[in-house]
């Protein structure tokens, strides 16, 4: 790919389209309820990246030293590779089902480096050559916290794509269970997601329920 050439993944003839991976980049993949730890972690620098909302993961794509990494896929996340075919949206987004997919930073801005995206989610996995060895990790919809050890507390059974879960850290249920606020706990310094939906206009994360579907951390 030149310079002056259109990205791959930048495509204008269809809503959305799917595309081979090529010798000169790859692309990662975590589940999408790590959004506001990842963009908290990345802290304005991350390169283009999408959310998938069939598959319920986000993606970045990625300078080619990615495919050196351990093979973190039982913590969720997911090298894409030279070869293998990826879904990508129109610049402008479109729709499966009533979800959009989209992209959460353009596909024409300059890509993440390699370094500072497998920084990121180390703030939320560990060390990556040990991160796949215990399972998946969760994120609480309480607290946002990571955590290995969670509860499942609500499940929606989509029909234009994969069931929605939501989990709970132990702490947090536990909490709850004994008539107590969850925890606030933040594993990435940042405001709370109550107030970065009150200064952007917007809830957090960018993944909403379906309608009439309400996490657990809503409940009344």
């Amino acid at each position: 790919m030149t310079r002056s050439s259109t990205p791959p993944w930048v495509i204008t003839s269809r809503p959305a389209d799917l595309i081979t991976v090529d010798e000169t980049w790859c692309a990662v993949t975590v589940p999408e309820d790590w959004i506001v730890l990842m963009e908290e972690a990345l802290a304005g620098e991350s390169g283009p990246a999408f959310h998938e909302p069939g598959l319920r993961n986000l993606t970045w794509i990625v300078p080619i030293p990615a495919l050196e990494w351990p093979d973190a896929e039982a913590a969720g996340v997911s090298v894409v590779r030279p070869g293998d075919l990826l879904l990508v949206p129109h610049p402008d987004g479109t729709f499966v089902g009533p979800q959009r997919f989209r992209w959460l930073v353009p596909p024409s801005a300059p890509l993440t480096p390699e370094p500072r995206l497998r920084e990121a989610i180390e703030t939320i996995t560990g060390p990556l050559d040990r991160a796949g060895v215990p399972g998946p990790i969760r994120v609480c919809c309480a607290c946002d916290a990571p955590t290995r050890d969670a509860v499942l507390v609500d499940v929606y059974d989509s029909m234009s794509g994969t069931p929605r879960a939501w989990y709970a850290c132990a702490a947090c249920c536990e909490r709850w269970q004994h008539g107590r606020r969850p925890r606030h706990l933040r594993a990435v310094p940042g405001t709370s997601r109550e107030d970065r939906a009150e200064e952007s206009g917007r809830d957090y994360p960018l993944i909403i329920p379906p309608r009439g579907i309400r996490p657990w951390r809503q409940a009344d």
